[in-house]
């Protein structure tokens, strides 16, 4: 399978270097899901909106749609318009992926139709979509069955809408600078110990750029990250070790303490930019 379509992220995996995100376990074999079948659209209930999606409910949500500041966890088929099958969640690590509806990503490819059509679809909905080439993979290949410049059909069920903090960058009032540069503000103090450098962690975490551009959430995906301390950017190793299980702290890492000094193939943004995280320590250890 072509390795855009096998290689699901949101963006790109940049905070932690050894990092496991925490999804419901995989099925086992015997209790996976059959491959998605596809579905023909029913032109009495079809709608177009302006960009050109042609979409359906198959099973109507509750409750209100997303908005831009919000993320969305969902399952989902692609199939190209002969319908067949192109790749489906089941076939990824807990059978689901999600994101930041201003930004959601299948491999390197935002996908512009799902952020416009997250605003239409309620939780627990069902959609079919009919997609031009431009809102979707464009005029890359994504294997042999779907050639550049492909329409592509969707089906979308939405699990569950996530809240995203508000960007904020630490207030200088109330804010501290360490020794390395490293400005923390302690948005909610924890209790109990600190976890030391080389242990691991679990967390939920957002990162920004200064000018509020976000990058990556946690909180969108609506899943917890767990790494080792000693695996991540300077900046993580240092600025974790100030918290408490149950904090969470505000943090502006200078490049220095970020990706400056160890550039990552695939950043979406200049190695040496100053980055902002919010960060809620969950737990110490595995």
């Amino acid at each position: 399978m072509n390795r855009l379509v096998a290689t699901v992220l949101l963006f790109v995996a940049l905070t932690p270097l050894a990092a496991q995100e925490d999804r419901p376990p995989a099925p086992k074999e015997n209790e996976k899901e059959k491959p998605p079948v596809f579905r023909k659209g029913d032109p009495e209930k079809q709608k177009k909106t302006e960009s050109g999606i042609v979409w359906e409910v198959v099973a109507a949500g509750e409750g209100n749609p997303s908005t831009k500041d919000q993320g969305i966890s969902f399952r989902f088929a692609l199939f190209n318009k002969r319908g067949e099958l192109i790749h489906h969640s089941g076939q990824l690590e807990g059978g689901r992926h999600g994101g930041a509806v201003a930004h959601i990503a299948l491999g390197s490819h935002r996908l512009r139709f799902l952020e416009e059509m997250a605003l239409l679809m309620k939780p627990g909905g069902r959609y079919r979509m009919e997609v031009p080439p431009e809102l979707c993979f464009g005029d890359t290949a994504v294997g042999p069955n779907l050639p550049a410049g492909s329409a592509t059909v969707w089906e979308v069920e939405v699990l569950k809408v996530t809240d995203i903090p508000k960007f904020r960058r630490p207030d200088a009032e109330s804010a501290t600078t360490t020794e390395s540069g490293l400005i923390y503000e302690v948005v909610k103090a924890g209790e109990g110990k600190s976890p030391g450098p080389t242990d691991t962690v679990t967390v939920y975490y957002t990162g920004w750029l200064t000018d509020g551009t976000l990058f990556d959430s946690g909180h969108a995906r609506g899943s917890t990250t767990t790494f080792p301390l000693n695996g991540v950017i300077p900046g993580w190793t240092e600025g974790l070790q100030l918290m408490k299980v149950g904090g969470t702290t505000l943090f502006e890492i200078p490049g220095d303490l970020a990706y400056a000094k160890r550039p990552r193939p695939g950043l979406p943004f200049d190695p040496k930019e100053t980055l902002v995280f919010i960060v809620e320590l969950v737990k110490i250890g595995k």
